[in-house]
């Protein structure tokens, strides 16, 4: 009778239903016991027998339940999985056929070494109309953005004229038609 306790409580309703035994789900476990004890169709080995073929069902269910879990973890990772892979391949692709495109404005970049070595130095003693067409056409050919000119010609002029430069008004500053028509 000590193997009833032993038991869950969920056993033991199902072995009194079993039983054909009439009870409440708010019992305890040591009522559920004295129910199924006092049955007329109690008999201690058939019981045990009962309980343990009772017991072996739920614990198939939980494993059954456990197993089906992971499939579906497994099953959702491999979907997530193969979602990152799709996106990754999507961009792979996107980046492929930009590299593809010349003087796309996404893949010209700038270049990295200092102006002096990308442009020449400005001679003052030249005619300035000359130096500026120089560094237009120098710009186009290295697909320096137009919006830039005027940060990359600040560099190759002489203070002076820099300062010049720089007097503008912010929004004329950075024209760089503006800022050759000062020039010249």
């Amino acid at each position: 009778m000590a193997f009833l306790l032993a038991r869950r409580k969920e056993d033991l309703m199902t072995l009194a239903a079993d039983l054909d035994l009439t009870f409440e789900a708010s019992f305890a476990k040591l009522k559920l016991k004295e129910l199924i004890v006092k049955s007329p169709d109690y008999v201690e080995d058939d019981v045990k027998k009962m309980l343990d073929g009772i017991v072996e069902e739920r614990t198939k269910g939980e494993e059954k339940a456990e197993n089906e879990k992971i499939r579906k973890e497994e099953k959702e990772e491999r979907m997530q999985k193969e979602e990152r892979e799709y996106e990754l391949e999507k961009l792979r692709i996107q980046a492929q056929r930009i590299a593809n495109i010349p003087n796309s404005a996404e893949s010209v970049q700038t270049p990295n070494k200092p102006i002096h070595e990308t442009f020449h130095k400005f001679n003052m003693q030249e005619d300035i109309s000359l130096n500026l067409t120089l560094f237009e056409r120098h710009a186009e050919l290295t697909f320096l953005p137009k919006k830039d000119w005027v940060q990359k010609l600040i560099g190759l002029i002489p203070i002076e004229i820099a300062h010049l430069i720089a007097r503008e008004p912010a929004d004329k500053c950075n024209d760089y038609d503006h800022v050759k028509d000062l020039l010249l």
